[in-house]
């Protein structure tokens, strides 16, 4: 197992001793950003607040989350700006920023501050949406406190804190049924979610694959005692049933069952933030032949766990507040097929641990810096250390720029490794990547009610983890040489008058990278990616115009394509009777479009689909 490397961090400490800092990242509720008060387009003080914020950042609030048409967080971040999530090929969720939509693992998912990552999967498909408040978005920064996976940015999702009574029921096109229940008071929250539909798009551009059943069941459980203490229990059950074919005729089935369970303790009192967590995660495939009978040898059974606990103390030293910590985890994962292995002897376990520090400090009125380190050691296998950058002046009451550098690492996960499926080929040989994010940006308040933000970046990533396309029904992750994209994002949000409202987002980038030593720099993923909502409001009735487009688009089993473009267009109406009572009506690719996804996926849109909910408030 390797050491500590003590010259670093006591370096670390050293500098942290002299130099002035600024607005660190989240702590668990992001309040050292006091994020939960940034709404675009809401009160001054909100307004200040992502003006004082030294990251690109993007806030659904609870009005947004509605105007969309996503029964899960997965689906509502489909409108991020630059960014693209797909439903792959199965069960799970997938999120990519910056150029790395075919790497579905670089955001970090936390719920009310508690990383939700495990081991490559960012659950956030298993996120109902009737428990949330808001998702906030920042990108490019997060390693220190929140470790690997942080190279693009980090997710926090805020679940509902004030008492509400809720239940919704749904029904739609192609099997589309949909269940909501919230309870929520002082002490405890319930949220359960009932989502499912009976029929899909191809799978893959040559149809081999086709979506047949589609059932998913949430439930998160929240109990809060006391100020100090607080526990949330979550629980997703994810069925996805699919036909395979070969010249558009059946060859056999597949059946794919995942359950996903996290549970977390967290103790706050004077500073101290102490977070007890444990995942886990089981995988379940049939696989049948034209006659429905098993494959033993393509049946595959998956368990993954990760549980540990994070503490951090946050204090002030003179002018400068302290936030330091550490982190000790044990990942795990067995597996085998049906007639395999035994799973005692397939189990696959590593030790994470870390160690960390970030300072803050307002040097002026106006220039605030700020910078710590993380020192990751993954039992003999690697050490890395993370060091972080930010700058943040105003330029005026209405301007501000920002200035980010900081390091990412990311190890490879026990499954990506040595753990195969009906779809992915295992690579025991995949390594870990590093990777550096330079970014500077101007935020500027155009109007009490709109405002722009303006974003430059370039990430420089060395042995990239990337899925690539072997073929039309199977990836394998790997690693890829060099990485590098420089991209331009710019958002504007604003309310145009009385009834209409306008929110867009434009990001170009130009993602490449080098598969092997000696190789020339190709281009891969999309270019450019723009999303969209038109909003109209007229007393009781509420509409909403969505548009995702994307172009230049790279897939990865044809590097040289940069042909193509995705158009996916949805519209919803809600009509509120009262204060209680609401009817939604939503149609999904209103154009019945069938583009991939996401450039490195290859996963095709869903078919063009309506559905109405009846909402009731108590």
């Amino acid at each position: 197992m390797l050491k500590l490397n003590r010259k670093k961090v006591a370096a670390l400490f050293m500098i942290l001793g002299i130099l002035p800092q600024s607005v660190s990242f989240a702590a668990e509720k992001l309040d050292q950003y006091n994020l939960d008060e940034i709404v675009v387009t809401a009160s001054q003080e909100k307004i200040k607040q992502e003006l004082n914020t030294p990251a690109t950042t993007e806030i659904f609030t609870a009005e947004d989350i509605k105007n969309y048409n996503g029964s899960n967080v997965q689906e509502v971040l489909e409108y991020a700006a630059g960014a693209i999530a797909a439903q792959p090929t199965g069960v799970g969720s997938t999120f990519g920023m910056r150029g790395l939509t075919g790497a579905s693992r670089n955001p970090t998912i936390l719920v009310d501050g508690v990383p939700l990552n495990m081991q490559g999967f960012g659950n956030l498909d298993a996120i109902p949406v009737n428990a949330v408040e808001r998702i906030e978005i920042i990108r490019g920064t997060g390693a220190v406190l929140y470790g690997t996976d942080t190279l693009t940015g980090v997710i926090n999702i805020v679940t509902k804190q004030t008492p509400q009574i809720s239940a919704s029921a749904g029904y739609g096109s192609r099997g589309k049924r949909l269940a909501t229940l919230n309870v929520s008071e002082d002490k405890f929250a319930m949220a359960y979610t009932h989502d499912r539909i009976a029929e899909r798009n191809w799978y893959t551009a040559k149809k081999t694959s086709q979506g047949k059943w589609m059932e998913k069941n949430s439930v998160m459980l929240k109990y809060k005692p006391n100020d100090n203490l607080s526990m949330r229990y979550m629980l997703t059950d994810n069925q996805n049933d699919y036909d395979k074919f070969a010249a558009l005729k059946k060859t056999g089935s597949n059946e794919t069952n995942i359950v996903f369970h996290d549970l977390n303790v967290a103790y706050n009192n004077k500073g101290l933030d102490v977070t007890v967590f444990g995942q886990k995660r089981k995988y379940k495939n049939n696989a049948y032949n034209a006659a429905h009978e098993l494959m033993s040898k393509n049946s595959l059974r998956r368990n993954s766990w990760n549980y540990g606990v994070d503490a951090k103390y946050n204090f002030d030293i003179g002018k400068f507040n302290i936030t330091t910590g550490a982190e000790v985890a044990l990942e795990a994962d067995s597996h085998g097929n049906v007639k395999g292995t035994s799973f005692d002897l397939d189990m696959i376990k590593r030790h994470r641990k870390a160690v960390y520090i970030q300072a803050v400090d307002n040097m002026t009125d106006k220039t605030t810096l700020s910078f710590g380190g993380r020192e990751v050691m993954y039992d003999d296998m690697k050490n890395e250390f993370l060091p972080s950058l930010q700058l943040l002046h105003k330029l005026n009451n209405k301007d501000t720029v920002f200035l980010n550098v900081n390091k990412s690492f990311r190890m490879p996960t026990i499954g990506d490794q040595y753990s195969d499926s009906d779809s992915m080929i295992f690579n025991d040989n995949l390594g870990p990547e590093t990777g550096w994010n330079y970014e500077i940006g101007w935020k500027k308040l155009l109007s009490p009610r709109e405002f722009l933000k303006v974003s430059l970046y370039h990430l420089d990533i060395s042995n990239r983890i990337f899925t690539q396309k072997i073929d039309d029904d199977h990836s394998m992750v790997v690693n890829a040489n060099k990485f590098k994209n420089t991209g331009l994002e710019v958002s504007y949000e604003g309310v145009l008058s009385d009834h209409w409202s306008f929110k867009t987002s434009v990001a170009y980038s130009d993602p490449k990278q080098i598969d092997k030593p000696g190789a020339d720099f190709r281009n891969c993923d999309d270019k450019l990616l723009i999303n969209s909502v038109l909003g109209y409001k007229n007393g009781k009735l509420a509409t909403n115009l969505l548009h995702q487009y994307a172009a230049m688009r790279y897939l990865s089993y044809a590097p040289y394509s940069g042909n193509g473009i995705k158009q996916y267009l949805s519209f919803n109406a809600t009509y509120q009777f009262d204060k209680e009572n609401s009817v939604k009506f939503a149609v999904n690719n209103i154009l019945n479009r069938t583009e991939e996804m996401a450039a490195s996926r290859g996963c095709l849109l869903p078919y063009r689909d309506w559905f109405i909910t009846y909402e009731r408030t108590f």
